[in-house]
């Protein structure tokens, strides 16, 4: 077992995976109902807001479907540079993720300042007793249950990300990156996770568009008070 399994099996809320797999499953699927309900979305030269569009509804389907459970999570919105791009972070326990598309299923995302400075945690690691995660036989030593149960709560940064070609939702992984957030320690899909996040209902579609909206007016508003912005 490695190391990222065992942190799955016996650290992490197991309703963690579902919760993320299934939040960003519902944000494409209410994206896509956006792109074919408007067909000005539909032309040629708007397809290149489909990003955009998509990008959105997986933010704020994270954040609709965290208020809307009982999960332990803790989720915070942090801005890059004032009226610039943000970016969430939640929070559970001695673990902090963040959630970012990807080019394909094995990638990591860009490198980004906020992803460099917060994989500086996973320097502090300890599989075993002293062992360094680089340890080449780490996985082998953290099989029995006692060793698992060693395993020190240190903080530990880790990477939700999704993709596929086109605009369709393909995969979602977690991983764990290295120091400096180049390579994968460890990565593990969770796109079939068990989820507690339930299908849309028409009157949580219709309150979920106007917070759409909403969001997007409010990212206007940051772009012309900061010329532009940066999203």
């Amino acid at each position: 077992m490695n190391y990222l399994n065992s942190l799955l099996e016996n650290k992490i809320d197991p309703s963690l995976p579902g919760f993320f797999s299934g939040s960003i499953k519902k944000g494409y699927n209410l994206a896509n109902e956006l792109v074919k309900r408007e067909t000005d979305l539909q032309l040629p030269e708007a397809k290149i807001t489909h990003g955009n569009i998509r990008h959105a509804y997986v933010d704020l389907l994270l954040k609709h479907e965290l208020i809307n459970s009982n999960i332990n999570l803790k989720m915070e919105s942090n801005l890059v540079v004032p009226n610039g791009y943000s970016y969430l972070t939640f929070t559970s326990k001695n673990y902090i993720f963040t959630v970012n598309k990807t080019t394909k299923k094995s990638a990591l995302p860009k490198i980004a300042k906020n992803r460099i400075f917060l994989s500086q945690l996973n320097k502090d690691i300890p599989i075993y007793r002293q062992m360094s995660i680089f340890d080449q036989n780490a996985d082998e030593k953290i099989n029995t249950k006692d060793e698992k149960n060693n395993i020190e709560d240190e903080k530990i940064y880790l990477m939700i990300t999704y993709g596929g070609v086109g605009f369709n939702l393909e995969y979602v992984e977690i991983g764990l990156p290295d120091v400096g957030a180049k390579k994968w320690l460890y990565q593990k899909n969770i796109t079939n996770s068990l989820s507690i996040v339930q299908p849309a209902t028409d009157s949580e579609k219709y309150d979920l568009k106007l917070k759409f909206k909403n969001e997007v007016k409010q990212k206007l508003n940051k772009e012309q008070k900061n010329d532009g912005g940066t999203i």
